[in-house]
């Protein structure tokens, strides 16, 4: 299993607390579960009850995992050519290199398509 830089530090933080525990004795009573969770790994309690409340929805099994929202891909508009127009496209695309030996951009492209038709 790989852990990312946040897991690590959370994993340090926890890591810690419980040394200070095993040292100095509890700093909460087991009982405020809460609380020591906070401060064992260095969060707020609202994200903590947010974490349990979402553990019991996976737990039983009505939601998916942990995991966080995803960036979604920008999906492009499709555009649909004419049967004829396709071949009049590659043929002036290839010829571009052939006789003009240039690369072609869609600006040049443009304009030397007006002038063949």
């Amino acid at each position: 299993m790989v852990f990312d830089s946040k897991c690590k530090e959370i994993i340090c933080d926890l890591k810690t607390f419980m040394e200070k525990e095993a040292c100095n004795g509890l700093r909460f009573p087991l009982i405020q579960v809460i609380n020591r969770v906070c401060k064992a790994v260095n969060t707020s309690a609202s994200t903590v009850k947010r974490i349990k409340k979402k553990g019991f929805v996976v737990l039983s099994g009505e939601g998916s995992d942990f995991s966080n929202p995803q960036k979604r891909r920008r999906s492009f508009p499709k555009t649909e050519i004419e049967v004829g127009r396709d071949d009049f496209i590659s043929n002036h695309f290839h010829n571009y290199h052939i006789i003009r030996k240039e690369s072609p951009t869609v600006k040049r492209l443009l304009v030397t398509s007006k002038e063949d038709n």
